[in-house]
């Protein structure tokens, strides 16, 4: 199983709808993919997925004493906090408990995720504790970054990028999300104060694959 978290160090990127869109591809191509949402504090992985919140976590009846996954109508197996806590709780959970359920949840043995090919970790808005505690993840593949093209998003970006180099966690590629509209008349609009051309030539500078918007 190869584990891939999708992150940006800034909020509101849009990572979740690329974990899925990711996850729907490689599901075309006939992978198996499972997801874990790692917000533990603002879950809505499941929505995307089209999952009820009131399913509760159970153990495995058929594996043993191990977390089963709930599943989506897609055939998705998802873990996330929202299949613990009521809809309407507020939950508090301080990073370093955070980073150590995620760890644990991925270890071997603690999830019957069956014979996935990839697991899609849907990350919060991270940190460098958080991408530091990555290199701890046993089977990690490698990151998948997320960037509108905003130069607040691209200035969190080169800090991320950096410091994935120092730590040397293999970086896949960059999709840029929210680039532009189509208008029913056909004009494209871009959203935000630069354009897909900047992510693209960030991307070539940095030496990290573009995957696309």
């Amino acid at each position: 199983m190869k584990i891939i978290p999708i992150m940006a160090t800034k909020g509101g990127t849009g990572k979740t709808k690329v974990c899925t869109s990711i996850g729907r591809a490689l599901k075309g191509k006939n992978f198996k993919v499972g997801f874990l949402d790692a917000d533990w504090i603002a879950p809505n992985l499941h929505i995307e997925l089209g999952i009820s919140p009131h399913h509760g976590l159970a153990l495995s009846a058929s594996v043993g004493d191990i977390i089963e996954p709930i599943i989506s109508p897609e055939g998705f197996p998802l873990v996330s906090s929202a299949f613990i806590f009521p809809e309407d709780q507020a939950i508090s959970v301080d990073e370093d408990s955070n980073i150590k359920d995620i760890i644990e949840i991925t270890s071997p043995g603690v999830v019957d995720w069956g014979n996935l090919d990839y697991l899609l970790i849907d990350t919060p808005p991270t940190t460098s504790r958080f991408i530091q505690a990555a290199l701890s993840i046993k089977d990690l593949y490698g990151v998948v970054l997320v960037s509108q093209p905003a130069s607040s998003s691209l200035a969190d970006l080169l800090r991320t990028v950096s410091l994935l180099r120092d730590l040397k966690v293999p970086v896949l590629g960059l999709i840029g999300n929210q680039v532009y509209i189509t208008c029913p008349h056909g004009e494209r609009v871009n959203l935000y104060d630069l354009h897909e051309e900047d992510i693209k030539a960030f991307s070539e500078a940095q030496g990290v694959p573009y995957l696309g918007s």
